[in-house]
């Protein structure tokens, strides 16, 4: 399974189906005759997303033999696999999921949520380069 390397972009399927989701919604809510501060937040939302298209901003995470690497955007953190102390892998109480590096040294790198593949293959990969995984079932942070 090494090297194992996952990247998203800005510019994907799921981000053009909640553009369009929000303009339907929209829409809908406009022939309701919602109220214009109801709108105002669908809109804050569908900027958030559109913003993320038009700027197709990039996030990746590697691992191979040589060591583990995450980049999003300006953020870029590089580990060996020798520097890696434990890969700890959470499930948040929303359902989503967060991993954070703790190195040899003791210092904790939460690894940005845009860089987080899917975890069982993440996992599985992680193992299979010897670093030791923590799952936690459910966490509040």
């Amino acid at each position: 399974m090494l090297p194992y390397r996952f990247e998203t972009r800005g510019k994907n399927a799921k981000n053009y189906a909640a553009l369009a989701g929000l303009a339907l919604a929209f829409a809908g809510l406009i022939a309701l005759g919602a109220s214009i501060w109801f709108l105002l937040i669908v809109q804050g939302l569908a900027a958030l997303i559109l913003w993320d298209v038009l700027t197709d901003r990039r996030a990746s995470l590697s691992l191979d033999a040589s060591g583990l690497r995450w980049r999003s955007g300006r953020r870029e953190e590089a580990f060996t696999l020798g520097e890696i102390g434990r890969l700890r892998l959470s499930r948040r109480l929303d359902f989503s999921h967060a991993a954070t590096l703790y190195a040899t040294n003791g210092q904790r790198h939460p690894i940005p949520w845009e860089c987080l593949p899917p975890v069982p293959a993440f996992k599985a990969a992680a193992e299979e380069a010897g670093i030791e995984v923590e799952t936690v079932l459910f966490s509040l942070v």
